[in-house]
């Protein structure tokens, strides 16, 4: 199932402006840190991680999944500003205090009043709902529940274990190792971002990973 997809011209005009180091001060009314490769990242191509921005509004259609979304180390909100609308309710874990206050200022800028949170304590999720996180440990927890989507950004290998949950690979196919194909890829489909659905049997590998719950495939 495809959920994001750059034409290979777009997607060629924002390598060409990060291979440059086109970039700004500002993204919209938010604030931004260019120290930090989200706030070039921003600034570059205008969103932070488009593509998992994209799939959380996308299950935020979802009946039930549009209650609350948490984000785990939320940072200055690259990611919350932009899908907060779309929740009832909106849980931001970001422990750092300097990032928090610029978090508390960005969401002043783009949330709806009484409809987010800032919390330095991570906070558990029961019912429906989207997380997201980058930390296994994090990930594991999450996982113990079944009844909540769970974006799992993975940097670095880690064994994962989700009963309740079918695991999803959530990537465009870029292999760096393969550069014709990729480039094949790239001309022929897009940059598509797709699932593909695993088995958790080895440590999963860095990259972005989707994790629905079991009973999930009676709604799609």
């Amino acid at each position: 199932m495809i959920l994001f997809r750059f034409s290979f011209f777009a997607y060629l005009k924002e390598k060409i402006k990060e291979i440059m180091s086109f970039s700004g001060s500002c993204k919209g009314d938010i604030f931004l840190n260019p120290a930090l490769k989200e706030g070039r990242d921003i600034l570059r191509e205008h969103y932070h991680d488009n593509h998992v921005i994209h799939a959380v509004k996308y299950f935020a259609s979802y009946e039930g999944y549009d209650e609350v979304y948490c984000d785990f180390n939320a940072g200055f909100g690259a990611i919350a500003t932009e899908v907060a609308g779309y929740f009832k309710h909106n849980i931001l874990h970001e422990p750092d205090e300097i990032l928090a206050q610029v978090l508390n200022v960005n969401m002043t800028l783009k949330g709806i009043p009484g409809q987010w949170e800032i919390s330095p304590v991570p906070p558990r999720l029961t019912g429906k709902g989207i997380v997201r996180c980058a930390m296994g440990t994090d990930a594991n927890i999450l996982l113990e529940t079944g009844a909540s989507i769970v974006i799992f950004q993975n940097k670095q290998p880690v064994k994962v274990s989700a009963p309740l949950h079918d695991a999803f690979l959530y990537s465009a196919d870029m292999d760096k190792s393969r550069p014709f194909k990729t480039l094949w890829t790239l001309i022929t489909k897009g940059y598509a971002f797709k699932m593909r659905k695993i088995t958790l049997t080895d440590e999963l590998a860095a990259g972005d990973y989707i994790f629905l719950p079991k009973d999930f495939d009676q709604i799609l």
